[in-house]
C-alpha cells in the first residue's frame, strides 16, 4: 500500500453504511469524474455536499435529512464524526478500515514522504532492522489489484515516490508489473526503490527490470561492512554479501544510479572509512553514499546491547569518511541523526529525512539556532538512547 509520514490514529469515524474503496478525497474543490472520490463535509459546510460521489466524510456526527435521505435512497458509504479533518486536502488518497472506521492516509499530496509499500517479506533479517522476524512473516494483505489502483489515483504532478517493503524484489515478477504501471501513470515522478541489491545479481532479472522500470530511478542498498562475514552476520544470511556486491555491480552496469547506505551501528561504526574506500575504489560512479543513524524498534530493539553505539562516538569516524566520500567525488549524505550530535564540518551534509509520525524534539530543542535544520530524532531512539545538547 501507499504510506506516507501521517499517524493513522489523528484519523477516524463512525461507519454508517455500506464499504469504501481506495479513494482520492476532495476537500474544497469538486472533481469532475467522481469515481473513487470522497467528497469530505466539515461541520459548518454542508451547503458544499454534492452529489455524485462514491463516498462521504462528515465531520459532523449528525447530518441534515435530505443529505441522509438521499445518502439512504442511493445506498452510498458515509462515515461521521471524522476526526481530523483540517489536516485532509484534495487529493490525499485515503483507505478505511471498514471494520473501525479507522482511516489510512495512503498518500499526502502535502508530503515529500510517501512510501509505496509493497510487502512486508524480506529474504535477509538484518540485527538492526526496525522490523521483527513476526511481522515480516504475517501474510501480505497487499494485493497487485489495489496497489495499482493506488498508483493510478496519485496526481500526475506527484515529484516522488518510494518503493519499499520489506523486500520489493520478493514480489519478483509482480514488482516489474508493478513497475510497468509506475512508468505509464507517472512518467515524471522519481522513485527510490529500497531494496539490498540481492536478486540484482542476477542479470537477466537486471536487464527485465531495466525495460520497464520508471524512467526517474533510483535503487538504494545497504552495505553493511566490507568483510564478508560481518555483512552476513549483519543480514543474518549467508552468502547476502556477495550477492549484494554483484547484484550493486549489475545496477551500476545497467546505467541505473544506485545509492548505498550504510547503517552505523556498534558492529560496523569503526570500520565507515574502509567501508568507504572501498565503495570509491570498487563503484566510483555510484550516485551517492547515505551514512543512516538506527531506528531502535523490531529487531533492533531486541538486540540493542549488540548493536548501539552513541553517536559522540562514532563521531571522528563519520568525518573521516565523509571526507574520503567528498574527495572521491561521490556525494555523501547523513540520514536520522541531529545536527547536536554531529561535528560541525558536516552539518552541510544532513538530511530532514525522518517521517512526521516517527520523528521527536526534545523540550531542549526549542532553544537551539539550528533546529529548523536539523532532521531530529526517531521517537524510539531518543526513548532509549538520547541526550540532548541544544546549539546556543
Amino acid at each position: 500500500m501507499i504510506t506516507n509520514s501521517n499517524n493513522v490514529n489523528k484519523y477516524h469515524g463512525n461507519i454508517k453504511k455500506g464499504k469504501f474503496e481506495i479513494s482520492k478525497l476532495v476537500v474544497n474543490e469538486n472533481m469532475i469524474n467522481c469515481n473513487y472520490a470522497i467528497q469530505v463535509i466539515k461541520s459548518n459546510e454542508f451547503h458544499k455536499f454534492k452529489t455524485g460521489y462514491s463516498g462521504y466524510f462528515f465531520e459532523s456526527n449528525t447530518i441534515p435529512s435530505d443529505i441522509f435521505s438521499y445518502l439512504e435512497e442511493y445506498n452510498i458509504s458515509y462515515l461521521t464524526s471524522v476526526t481530523g479533518t483540517e489536516f485532509l486536502m484534495d487529493d490525499d488518497i485515503v483507505q478505511v478500515d471498514n471494520l473501525n472506521g479507522v482511516i489510512h492516509i495512503l498518500y499526502k499530496k502535502n508530503s515529500v514522504d510517501n512510501a509505496l509499500i509493497l510487502t512486508n517479506k524480506c529474504n535477509n533479517n538484518c540485527i538492526f532492522c526496525p522490523e521483527t522476524v513476526a511481522s515480516r512473516s504475517r501474510k501480505n494483505q497487499v494485493g497487485i489489484e489495489d496497489i495499482v489502483k493506488l498508483i493510478k489515483l496519485i496526481p500526475k504532478e506527484c515529484k516522488h515516490l518510494t518503493i519499499t517493503g520489506g523486500e520489493p524484489t520478493c514480489l519478483g515478477i509482480k514488482l516489474l508489473e508493478i513497475l510497468k504501471v509506475c512508468n505509464l501513470e507517472l512518467p515524471d515522478t522519481e522513485f527510490t526503490i529500497l531494496s539490498n541489491g540481492r536478486v540484482f545479481c542476477i542479470s537477466e532479472f537486471t536487464q527485465i527490470f531495466l525495460t520497464v522500470a520508471p524512467k526517474k530511478v533510483l535503487i538504494a542498498i545497504p552495505i553493511h561492512s566490507v568483510d564478508e562475514k560481518t555483512h552476513d552476520f549483519s543480514t543474518q544470511v549467508d552468502g547476502s554479501f556477495h550477492q549484494t556486491i554483484n547484484g550493486i555491480n549489475n545496477i551500476v552496469e545497467a546505467g541505473i544510479r544506485v545509492e548505498i547506505r550504510i547503517v552505523i551501528n556498534k558492529i560496523n561504526y569503526e570500520e565507515l572509512e574502509s567501508i568507504s574506500s572501498y565503495i570509491i575504489s570498487n563503484f566510483p560512479e555510484i550516485y551517492r553514499v547515505c551514512f543512516i543513524g538506527m531506528e531502535l524498534l523490531g529487531n533492533a530493539a531486541k538486540n540493542l546491547s549488540a548493536i548501539w553505539i552513541d553517536y559522540e562516538s562514532i563521531g571522528s569516524h563519520l568525518v573521516a569518511a565523509i571526507k574520503l566520500m567528498v574527495k572521491g567525488g561521490i556525494q555523501p549524505k547523513i540520514y536520522n541523526i541531529p545536527q547536536c550530535k554531529l561535528e560541525t564540518q558536516i552539518w552541510q551534509f544532513c538530511e530532514k529525512s525522518i517521517t512526521d509520525s516517527k520523528i521527536i524534539y526534545d523540550a531542549k530543542c526549542e532553544l537551539c539556532k539550528v533546529k529548523k535544520l536539523c532532521g531530529g530524532m526517531f521517537f524510539s531512539t531518543y526513548n532509549i538512547r538520547m541526550d540532548i545538547n541544544p546549539i546556543i
